[in-house]
């Protein structure tokens, strides 16, 4: 290498800037770090998807950190930590300083960007039999990017007295979810003309909600129809939420709506009964429709058949079918002996209850 290139490498050293990854820089410490901090940024993403749930979620922080709620009119003094929660949609934090206001303050704001959709004030509409949600998009999104994907339901509804429900649908395993609908190839050859801005429309991006009639009624729009039965069973729930004061989810729907929606409705049979008590206790399908008498056989045998006298509108000489075509007083005498160990046993019956919620 000549003198002249040398001497321009050592330049380029000195006065050029050489970015390199942070991870080859710092310290495992320092990655470790880092690591938690985003931990921590990925929990608020899930945990404070909407300016409502930011709210909650600082709070919660502020007040754990000695923040009390701002008291108008009351006097503070140097360090005293308040917060003044604005109508449930921001927070204002302040630690009070030794100085008067008039000299200034130190001041620091951020926002959160939460780009969805909103359903507008009557969304419910019908079209070629499919139940669908009207809404309107909030934010800076890309479109495109909102079809045919996972959506869950984030909000407040306010009743007529002034008290408010929270809504969260979508977030846990075994919740319904929600979706904008988008065509299939070989039927969006017109929608593929389009440019990617305008692929999909805003005013194509309403979330399909329901597909089944409203099967007593003869006239049109039977499945919005079936929805506002819905709609009717949900205000039932959210009363009950108030009245009790208990979080509305899956589960908790099932449990009080059980004259509305039989256990049918959630694709609960024997056949599902049978496959989970056999993963619960280790043994074959065989096993358990066979005629063996081995406790080991026997027992989870006679839990299933409770089960599906206690989860499903299945008869006693149906479930019988089910288990080997036994006779409907060996189903019933099934279903006596472990509700009545059940009382007694508490093992038993917390394995009978871990066994509902895993097939509910």
């Amino acid at each position: 290498m000549s003198e002249e290139n040398k001497k321009i490498d050592s330049l380029k050293e000195k006065l050029f800037y050489t970015q390199k990854h942070a991870s080859e820089i710092i310290s495992d410490d320092e990655t470790k770090k880092a690591d938690e901090f985003c931990d921590g940024y990925m929990d608020f993403l899930r945990t404070a998807k909407t300016e409502r749930e930011a709210t909650v979620y600082f709070v919660e922080k502020a007040e754990k950190l000695g923040f009390k709620p701002f008291v108008r009119g009351e006097k503070y003094k140097c360090g005293d930590k308040v917060y003044l929660n604005n109508r449930g949609k921001a927070v204002i934090l302040c630690v009070m300083g030794k100085e008067p206001v008039e000299n200034g303050i130190r001041l620091s704001a951020a926002h959160i960007d939460s780009p969805r959709l909103d359903l507008k004030p009557n969304p419910l509409y019908e079209d070629n039999e499919l139940a669908y949600f009207k809404t309107h998009y909030y934010g800076g999104i890309k479109k495109y990017q909102w079809t045919a994907m996972p959506l869950s339901l984030h909000g407040v509804m306010v009743k007529k007295d002034g008290s408010k429900v929270k809504v969260n649908i979508g977030e846990d395993n075994g919740d319904p979810m929600f979706v904008v609908t988008d065509l299939l190839p070989h039927l969006a050859a017109e929608q593929m003309k389009r440019t990617l801005s305008d692929g999909i429309r805003g005013e194509e991006l309403n979330i399909l909600i329901g597909s089944r009639p409203f099967s007593k009624d003869e006239g049109s729009e039977k499945v919005k129809l079936n929805i506002r039965e819905l709609e009717s069973a949900l205000s039932r729930i959210i009363s009950y939420s108030t009245l009790f004061h208990e979080h509305i989810d899956v589960k908790y729907a099932r449990k009080n709506l059980n004259d509305i929606f039989s256990t049918r409705d959630f694709n609960i049979n024997c056949e599902t009964i049978k496959k989970a008590v056999c993963k619960k206790y280790g043994i074959k399908l065989a096993d358990i429709e066979s005629s063996k008498r081995k406790r080991e056989f026997s027992h989870p045998r006679q839990i299933a058949m409770y089960l599906c006298r206690e989860m499903t509108d299945s008869s006693l000489p149906k479930i019988g079918e089910y288990f080997g075509g036994r006779d409907h007083t060996t189903v019933l005498h099934a279903y006596d002996k472990i509700a009545s160990e059940i009382k007694n046993n508490e093992i038993l019956a917390d394995e009978i209850h871990q066994l509902k919620e895993d097939i509910e």
